[in-house]
C-alpha cells in the first residue's frame, strides 16, 4: 500500500496507477491489481447507490399511487352525483339551448318594434310585410281602386253622372272604398293582437332565458369542478408515471456490472529501470560531489584557527613578526620569507 502512488492528472479524469518494486514482474501485476480493483469497487459503489435509490421510490410510488386511486373516486363520485361528462368539442346542450332563447328572444323583439312602427304609421305597403295576408287584401284592394277610379274618370267624359253605367260604376267604388277602411282597421287590429301576442312571447322567452342561465351557470360551475377533479387525475398520474420511470431505471442500474471506467492501457513490466539512470544520475553525482566538495572545503578552512605561518600569527596578533625557532630547514625557508615580508616598525 505505501508504495502505490494512485493521482488525477491535472486538469482531466484520468486515473495513474505507479507502483514501484525492485521487480518489474511485481510492479506489473500489483498495479493492474489495484486497477481491476478500483474498477470492481466503482461498480458495487454504483450499484449499491443505484439499488439505494430504487429503495427509496418503492414507498414513494406506493402512496402516489394511492393519492392517484383517491382522485379517480373522488371524479367519479363527482360525476355520478351530477350526472355530468366532459363537453364535447362542438359545446354542450346547456349552452346551446341558452344561445337558441337568446336568439328568438332577439328575433320576437325586432319583430314587435317593427309592428309597432307598422301600428302607429298605418302603413299599408305590401313591402312590410310580403308574407302577411292583410297587406295581400289591401294591396289587391288597392289595385281594384285604382282600376276603378280610372273606370269612372274614363266614362266622365261619355257617361252622365245619372248614367246607370256611371252610378254602378260610383256605387262600386264606394264599395271597395268601404272594403278598404274595412281591412285597413281589420289589419291594425290584427297588429294590435301580434304585438301583445309577441309580447307575451317575450316575456315567456325572458323568464326562459334567466332558468337558462342559472342552469347554465350551475352547469358550468360543476364542469369547471369536474376539470380541476380530470387535471388532478391527470397530474397524479403523471407524477407516478414518472416515479415509477425513475425507479425502473435505478433498479435497470443497480442490475448493471460494467462501470463508466475506460482503462486506457494496463501496466507492463518496464524493459529499462524507472530509477537510477545512469545518464542522468553519474553526471549529477559527480557535479553535487564536487560542490559539496568546496563547500566542505571552505568550512573548514573557515572554521580552522590553528597557526601554521607567520603570516597567520601577524594576523591575528596585530603585531610584527620577529623571528621562528625550528631546526627544519623548510621551516627555516619559511621563516626567511616571513622576514623579507616584515615591515619596519
Amino acid at each position: 500500500m505505501k508504495s502505490v502512488d494512485p493521482k488525477f492528472n491535472m486538469g482531466t479524469n484520468v486515473l495513474a496507477i505507479k507502483y514501484k518494486s525492485g521487480d518489474p514482474n511485481q510492479a506489473a501485476l500489483i498495479a493492474n491489481a489495484f486497477l481491476a480493483s478500483t474498477i470492481d469497487g466503482s461498480v458495487a459503489m454504483k450499484a449499491a447507490s443505484a439499488d439505494q435509490t430504487a429503495r427509496w421510490f418503492a414507498p414513494q410510488i406506493e402512496e402516489l399511487r394511492k393519492d392517484v386511486e383517491t382522485s379517480r373516486a373522488a371524479l367519479e363520485a363527482f360525476q355520478a352525483q351530477t350526472n355530468m361528462v366532459s363537453p364535447t368539442e362542438g359545446g354542450d346542450s346547456e349552452t346551446s339551448q341558452y344561445m337558441a332563447i337568446s336568439q328568438e328572444l332577439s328575433a320576437a323583439r325586432a319583430q314587435i318594434s317593427t309592428l309597432q312602427s307598422r301600428l302607429t304609421s298605418g302603413s299599408t305597403d305590401l313591402s312590410n310585410d310580403p308574407a302577411d295576408p292583410d297587406l295581400q287584401m289591401l294591396a289587391t284592394l288597392k289595385e281594384k281602386l285604382s282600376t276603378s277610379q280610372s273606370a269612372i274618370e274614363a266614362a266622365k267624359g261619355i257617361l252622365g253622372s245619372n248614367n246607370p253605367k256611371m252610378m254602378a260604376e260610383l256605387a262600386n267604388l264606394g264599395s271597395i272604398r268601404k272594403q278598404l277602411g274595412d281591412a285597413t282597421e281589420k289589419m291594425r287590429q290584427h297588429l294590435k293582437e301580434r304585438i301583445a301576442t309577441t309580447q307575451d312571447q317575450i316575456a315567456s322567452l325572458q323568464i326562459e332565458q334567466a332558468q337558462a342561465q342559472k342552469t347554465l351557470i350551475a352547469v358550468q360551475g360543476q364542469r369547471s369542478r369536474l376539470g380541476e377533479l380530470q387535471r388532478d387525475v391527470i397530474f397524479r398520474s403523471e407524477q407516478l408515471n414518472a416515479r415509477e420511470r425513475a425507479a425502473a431505471e435505478a433498479k435497470l442500474k443497480s442490475k448493471l456490472t460494467f462501470s463508466d471506467m475506460t482503462v486506457l492501457d494496463k501496466a507492463t513490466p518496464p524493459i529499462e529501470p524507472a530509477f537510477p539512470k545512469p545518464l542522468v544520475v553519474i553526471p549529477v553525482g559527480v557535479g553535487a560531489g564536487l560542490v559539496l566538495g568546496l563547500l566542505l572545503a571552505l568550512l573548514a578552512e573557515a572554521t580552522d584557527r590553528r597557526v601554521r605561518f607567520p603570516v597567520d600569527l601577524e594576523y591575528a596578533a596585530s603585531g610584527p613578526f620577529l623571528g621562528t625557532l625550528d631546526a627544519v630547514r623548510r621551516a627555516r625557508a619559511r621563516a626567511g620569507a616571513s622576514r623579507r615580508a616584515l615591515r619596519p616598525a
